[in-house]
């Protein structure tokens, strides 16, 4: 059974393409582990085709932070860049910073700022501030299941030169669970509609297949459907992404 799924999973993230995401998925980032310290992870991908079609893309994801006994800070930086024959195609960054204070064994608050920008989402600078809550448990540091909830400000700037600011609630379900010792699923929902307009909101499914090659080094396969449902005129509301490439964590 678990074979199957894993083949059924690895057909479908071989049929779809996409591009950049409206939404930052942080949870697999966070240190899920009791070591105390400096820790991070990098991971980069490239791939390209030549002859008839010239495409070539780029992505490179990165994260570093410090976990003392009752607090956890980390660094975000991604990005993503493509073109095919002389023309960009995928050209969009990100950058998250993220304060989380344990306040028991299973509530934790949190608090954010983040910037973002897109050049095929029309988004010129994205930059927000906001905190929640957070509540759940860590079995093991291959098991866990945690709900978030929270609120951020948020201005947008966009390539027409025109902007907005809006008040977003957010929320998400972070679902992790080991198949067997070598393979991990995870699996992230995101919910955020803007306070005033519940209509308006923005929704980002991620799930992921992890192979753990060695203690530091894996493989793994990911897929996200981002969905924004009153994008910029002229953007498609869904974007679907998958990638697959390595993992070396320190």
């Amino acid at each position: 059974m678990q074979v199957t799924c894993y083949r059924l999973f690895a057909a479908f993230m071989v049929s779809v393409s996409g591009t950049a995401q409206a939404v930052l998925n942080i949870e697999p980032l966070r240190q899920n582990t009791d070591q105390m310290g400096v820790y991070g992870s990098a991971s980069a991908s490239v791939s390209g085709q030549s002859g008839n079609s010239r495409i070539s893309r780029f992505s490179a994801e990165g994260h570093v932070g410090y976990k003392a006994t009752q607090s956890d800070h980390f660094l975000i930086v991604s990005a993503h860049y493509g073109k095919s024959g002389q023309q960009r195609n995928v050209n969009n960054y990100q950058i998250h910073l993220r304060r989380v204070q344990a306040l028991n064994t299973t509530w934790f608050a949190e608090a954010f700022i983040q910037r973002a920008a897109d050049d095929f989402r029309r988004l010129s600078r994205r930059d927000l501030v906001g905190a929640g809550g957070r509540f759940g448990q860590r079995e093991n540091k291959n098991q866990h299941r945690f709900i978030g909830v929270g609120a951020f400000y948020e201005e947008e700037h966009l390539t027409d030169q025109s902007a907005d600011s809006v008040l977003r609630f957010s929320s998400y379900l972070d679902i992790k669970q080991a198949l067997t010792p070598q393979l991990l699923l995870s699996s992230v929902s995101y919910w955020q509609p803007v306070a005033s307009d519940f209509q308006d909101f923005r929704f980002l499914q991620q799930g992921k297949l992890e192979f753990t090659l060695s203690e530091k080094l894996s493989f793994y396969l990911k897929l996200d459907i981002n969905h924004d449902h009153q994008p910029p005129a002229g953007v498609e509301k869904t974007d679907i992404k998958y990638a697959n490439g390595l993992t070396y964590r320190f």
